[in-house]
């Protein structure tokens, strides 16, 4: 079973996202919070927000708006500016190639 964990740091705290693959076209989705920049320790205080299942194309969908919506906002410079990394362009052509 893979999973995977997605940290979405905030001021102050951060969301946790953990991504289980249920099957090859299913995931689970779980959302949690912490106050503050913690989630290394699980067993830290923290508030489950949701568990979801989707289906795995449904997720790659929303990643490639989110993405296209970043880039088209922000443009490769601002992204870089904004979040102090550059935009993640071969992992979004990557994932544009997975899906056509």
């Amino acid at each position: 079973m893979l999973r995977q964990k997605v940290l979405f740091v905030d001021e102050p705290g951060e969301h946790l996202l953990k991504l289980t693959r249920q099957a090859p076209a299913a995931l689970t989705l779980e959302l949690w919070w912490f106050d503050d920049w913690t989630s290394h320790d699980f067993n830290s205080d923290k508030k489950h927000i949701m568990t979801r299942p989707v289906a795995f194309y449904e997720f790659e969908q929303a990643v490639l708006r989110t993405l296209g919506a970043l880039q088209e906002q922000w443009g490769l410079k601002g992204y870089k500016h904004r979040w102090g990394r550059p935009f993640p362009s071969k992992e979004y052509e990557t994932l544009w190639g997975d899906v056509r």
